[in-house]
């Protein structure tokens, strides 16, 4: 007779997973140059030696004030340097990330590969909301659209940089700032019937099971840029009111070249 403990530690072999997620600092590009660099400017704002690059590695990771602390020994110097290694890092230090050796220019890759297949999972699933509640994924998707070649700028006016996310410079349905809004901005309404971001063949609102309805009929493949939303639906007709839950969302994808 097998006992509760051996029971309890005989398991079968896990699946051989299908997805790897990478972290980016570390993993994928290395941090350094642009922290290091940006903890030399604030020492040297005020008025010290900084150490070289290779003697503050150890503060890759660590908080910035505790790091201070400890470079400076003093609490209110250390709060002054904290603003001034961001006032470096904001405007440079944030670009300075250096791809790690052996990894592959993603840049580089095709720009005719196109979603083949999607998956969404979501915990807790529909199955387990509350009676009368749901979750929704709904996904859109669009060939082209204009600026779709731009890079807003995430630190708005830091550094004395022009802003490029002011009310009506926001014209790129990728700029992260607004992805909530994004794609109002490419339907007709303006006073003047036209859509403030021009689109080519923008689609409807479609869910996991109608992916079918915005492929493209020749290749069957999705759109090139893809905009997903999440709809929560809460059940007010019992009192009190039910809402659902999401923990988490994760979408699996396959990419395809587009012939």
């Amino acid at each position: 007779m097998m006992s509760p403990s051996a029971a309890a530690v005989r398991r079968p072999h896990p699946a051989r997973p299908s997805v790897v997620i990478f972290d980016l600092d570390g993993t994928l590009t290395d941090p350094k140059p642009g922290i290091t660099r940006s903890f030399q400017h604030a020492l040297t704002a005020l008025g010290l030696t900084p150490p070289s690059a290779d003697d503050l590695e150890w503060v890759i990771g660590p908080p910035l004030r505790q790091s201070f602390v400890k470079l400076l020994g003093s609490e209110p110097e250390a709060d002054r340097a904290v603003a001034l290694y961001r006032e470096r890092y904001a405007v440079t230090g944030l670009f300075e990330n250096e791809v790690i050796p052996g990894i592959p220019d993603l840049l580089a890759v095709s720009q005719t590969l196109r979603i083949s297949d999607l998956v969404v999972q979501l915990d807790p699933p529909q199955a387990r909301q509350p009676a009368g509640t749901s979750v929704v994924v709904e996904m859109r998707g669009a060939d082209d659209f204009g600026n779709a070649g731009a890079l807003y700028n995430p630190s708005f006016a830091a550094g004395g940089q022009t802003p490029s996310d002011a009310f009506n410079t926001r014209g790129n349905l990728l700029n992260p700032n607004y992805a909530c809004e994004a794609y109002r901005y490419s339907t007709p309404n303006t006073a003047a019937g036209s859509p403030r971001v021009a689109a080519d063949g923008l689609t409807r609102y479609v869910t996991e099971d109608q992916l079918n309805l915005i492929r493209n009929p020749a290749t069957n493949l999705l759109p090139r840029y893809m905009n997903l939303r999440v709809v929560m639906t809460n059940n007010v007709e019992v009192t009190p009111a039910l809402s659902p839950s999401l923990r988490s969302m994760s979408v699996v994808y396959r990419m395809t070249p587009n012939q």
